[in-house]
């Protein structure tokens, strides 16, 4: 099982974190959300756990990641 659940998603048009959040809410009590639409969010070095249950999402245009 895992010890925490993580949402990071990139969104510039904000889909991509409803998605997250929506299937996050599902899963259990979420710990941490790491947004990294904006640059600034983007500086710091991101780590899980082994244990660790992360909710990742991003834009898709054209059938490829964004």
């Amino acid at each position: 099982m895992y010890n925490k659940i993580n949402l990071l998603y990139f969104s510039p048009t904000g889909n991509s974190k409803k998605v997250v959040e929506t299937i996050g809410k599902e899963l259990g009590e979420i710990k941490i959300v790491y947004d990294l639409t904006l640059k600034p969010n983007r500086q710091n070095q991101i780590q899980f756990g082994s244990d660790d249950l992360v909710v990742c999402g991003v834009p898709v245009y054209g059938g490829r990641l964004s």
